[in-house]
């Protein structure tokens, strides 16, 4: 695993941002620091960096901490700048989420927030120091067309138009409802399950409502996952379905375990590979451990270094930055990836069905192609695979 304040073969500006996003920045770490500080630097590429990897206002704020007289002073102004509208937009979106969740209280609607507010309060102990793109809602799958009729009485707008047929599909295969309010900008997903229906980890829906917990969230009382079951949220999230393809998902792993420094791991691993995700888990904590010095568990480190196989994973991943083109690999690389993710066969096999489905699920392509209405509006499932079918095959003929 590569080392970011060892790799001779990275550019200053990457190790330096890996450097600035270790949890405990020491002694060693910052004369590493301070040496890279003292070469001329490309910050364009630096911040850039920093905004792909979705960590720029953790690293910022470490930066300013460390040596704010290094940043050149007209940079340091627009940067200023950058991060105030961050934090404004994090408070804006912390406040609404308060109001959603007393608005679904007064129509009896359970609610459990995760991720973006949740995660940086919790995680981070700071709303600014993790940037979030949306609001992310768990409700049972009973509440969950209540909820968002609720969301659209609101002036929340949902991503796409269903007939009744599409909406049953869509509550069988899929998680959630994505919706978008068109003055405030706020983008909001409820959620009835975790992952897709067509994604198959064995989690227990109702034992997450059984082992929800509370926690305050600017002054308000919510509920919120318990530590084990936001651990495997945050593997899940990052790990099945981006690929831990950016910083963020290694950073807010490492910060998770920061705060909840007293696991029971044994426990927590045995939970692991009954839910599937025991490779995922140990690739995440593999890679953290690697790029920003996570410090494990002896007996827990030792367990991941003798796992050949997530040993190979995590190199097969590694050697670099983390690389957000991952989550859109074509996809026959993308099951591959995902397969390699998964210990068990039966686990393994289980991803076909995603391969079917995203071959066959209609997209905004496909819906600007032609308008079918009503009753033959399924046969969107017929018209994407013949699109790909042609252009695949016109490339083909290219060459």
């Amino acid at each position: 695993m590569v080392n970011a304040g060892e790799s001779q073969f990275w550019r200053p500006e990457d190790r330096l941002l890996l450097l600035l996003l270790r949890r405990e920045v020491d002694k060693e770490a910052l004369g590493q620091i301070d040496q890279i500080l003292r070469d001329s630097l490309d910050w364009t590429y630096l911040f850039d960096q920093a905004r792909e990897q979705a960590v720029f206002p953790l690293m910022y704020q470490k930066l300013l901490s460390i040596s704010p007289e290094s940043i050149p002073p007209a940079l340091r102004t627009q940067l200023n700048q950058e991060f105030k509208n961050i934090v404004r937009h994090n408070l804006l979106l912390t406040h609404e989420l308060i109001r959603l969740l007393e608005l679904f209280g007064e129509q009896e609607i359970s609610a459990i927030p995760y991720k973006g507010p949740i995660w940086a309060a919790g995680f981070y102990e700071n709303l600014a120091s993790r940037f979030f793109f949306d609001l992310d809602i768990l409700v049972s799958r009973e509440d969950i067309l209540k909820a968002k009729e609720l969301l659209v009485a609101q002036g929340y707008r949902p991503e796409h138009k269903m007939n009744r047929l599409q909406e049953k599909w869509k509550l069988l295969f899929d998680c959630e409802y994505q919706l978008d309010h068109p003055k405030t900008g706020v983008h909001a997903e409820i959620h009835w399950r975790i992952v897709p229906g067509y994604i198959r980890f064995n989690i227990e829906m109702d034992a997450i409502w059984r082992r929800a917990g509370t926690v305050f969230l600017n002054g308000r009382e919510v509920k919120t996952l318990s530590e084990a079951d936001t651990l495997s949220v945050l593997c899940i999230h990052h790990g099945a379905k981006h690929l831990w393809s950016d910083l963020q998902s290694m950073v807010d792993l490492d910060r998770f375990l920061s705060v909840h420094d007293a696991l029971d791991w044994a426990q927590l691993l045995e939970q692991a590979k009954k839910q599937g995700i025991y490779r995922i888990l140990c690739t995440g904590l593999l890679l953290a451990k690697g790029v920003l010095n996570t410090q494990l568990p002896e007996a827990l480190d030792n367990a991941i270094e003798s796992d050949r196989a997530v040993r190979l994973f995590t190199a097969r991943i590694s050697g670099g930055l983390p690389d957000k083109q991952r989550q859109s690999f074509p996809n026959l690389k993308r099951i591959v990836l995902y397969f390699r993710l998964r210990e068990r066969l039966v686990d393994q096999l289980r991803y076909l069905p995603m391969l079917m489905y995203d071959v066959i699920r209609p997209t905004e392509k496909e819906r600007s192609l032609v308008t079918l209405h009503g009753p033959i509006s399924f046969l969107y499932v017929l018209i994407r695979p013949v699109r790909l079918l042609l252009k695949y095959a016109a490339a083909l003929l290219r060459k």
